[in-house]
């Protein structure tokens, strides 16, 4: 108050900082209004991952037959187009290798169901839409091939 009157001049207001322009941080500006935000484009992880998983039960699941169809091949009994077989007349290294064949068996059977589900949410989020339709695929395929290879290797090794 004493400047002002002691010089007749008004004292100058400090500058808070409002004209300047402030500093980039890094943070995106949001799009404009009518204009879609920029695509991030997206990860193929899940399409990939399902697709490993599907292969591999599918692999397991054929092997699991195959090794089940020949343990088995040699104490069956086929009559036109069944196969019976007994595991009381089985010596127990044959009843071990159904038993873990079983579990291998089970075991892909669980990865071809993580499959089936990664690929599904995968196709859905496009997330590797192409790899997720071919895990789906091999996926549904993998237990068909799996009895298919129990037959065949019951039938040839008999």
């Amino acid at each position: 108050m004493s400047d002002y009157y002691s010089t007749g001049q008004p004292q100058q207001q400090p500058d808070y900082g409002y004209g300047q322009q402030q500093p980039d941080y890094g943070y995106a500006q949001p799009a404009p209004y009518g204009e879609p935000a920029p695509a991030r484009p997206k990860s193929k992880a899940l399409g990939l991952w399902s697709l490993i998983l599907a292969a591999v039960a599918l692999v397991v699941g054929v092997g699991a037959g195959i090794w089940m169809g020949a343990a088995v091949a040699p104490y069956g009994v086929a009559s036109g187009v069944s196969y019976e077989f007994s595991t009381d007349t089985m010596p127990p290294e044959a009843a071990g290798a159904v038993l873990v064949s079983f579990v291998a068996w089970g075991f892909a059977s669980l990865l071809g169901i993580v499959a089936i589900v990664l690929s599904i949410i995968g196709m859905v989020k496009n997330a590797g839409r192409g790899l997720a339709i071919a895990a789906l695929v091999i996926a549904l395929i993998a237990p068909v091939a799996s009895f298919f290879a129990i037959g065949v290797a019951a039938t040839t090794l008999m």
